[in-house]
């Protein structure tokens, strides 16, 4: 039995078609450049933050470039390679973690305690947080945890903090380390707008 071939002609793509890929592709592009240039959505992978930030809430980050430097108090997204997640690897292109999205681990929900330069202290006694000597102007600032530091964190970083003192990756952890805690400002991937 022969089968029936085509004829040849190559097959045309109707106009509805064309305009329907080309909508899929400027919509891909769009979401590209809103999330490589403006506001990215992460999810809450701990509850390091909480009661502020709850584990499973998806948060909108405003990135880096676009506003203001950091200041106390605010809520911000870290890329912790090198610092809060030293094993991670240095490329996102080695992982393909810019196509698929970014690895949860590398990034970290935190609050910034104080920018430098600035003097962070902490008695280890539960007590309130210092910055400069004066009580921090941050939330849960009476309770800075249960290790004792008093660092100075030079200008160009700031110093982290989860808001679940006692369930929290943050500078305290990175007390014996190189740069003793302080974070470069240009770790920061942005700031948090909001929760959902």
């Amino acid at each position: 039995m022969a089968s029936r071939l085509s004829s040849g002609r190559p097959r045309r793509v109707s106009r509805w078609g064309r305009f329907v890929a080309s909508v899929l592709v400027g919509a891909f592009a769009l979401v590209t450049l809103v999330r490589a240039l403006a506001v990215d959505s992460y999810g809450v992978p701990t509850p390091s933050m909480a009661p502020t930030l709850l584990p499973g809430q998806r948060i909108l980050v405003l990135t880096w470039p676009w506003q203001r430097e950091p200041a106390a108090g605010d809520v911000v997204v870290v890329d912790g390679r090198g610092t809060l997640a030293p094993n991670a690897p240095d490329s996102p292109a080695r992982t393909g973690a810019w196509l698929v999205g970014r690895n949860a681990g590398d990034q970290f929900v935190k609050r910034v305690i104080a920018v430098g330069p600035a003097r962070v202290t902490c008695d280890g006694a539960g007590g309130p947080l210092l910055v400069d000597g004066a009580p921090a102007d941050v939330f849960r600032a009476e309770d800075c945890g249960r290790k004792r530091f008093d660092q100075r964190i030079p200008k160009g970083t700031v110093w982290l903090m989860g808001d679940n003192r006692e369930n929290s990756r943050d500078s305290r952890d990175l007390l014996g380390a190189p740069g003793g805690g302080a974070i470069s400002e240009s770790s920061i991937v942005g700031r948090v707008l909001g929760a959902q």
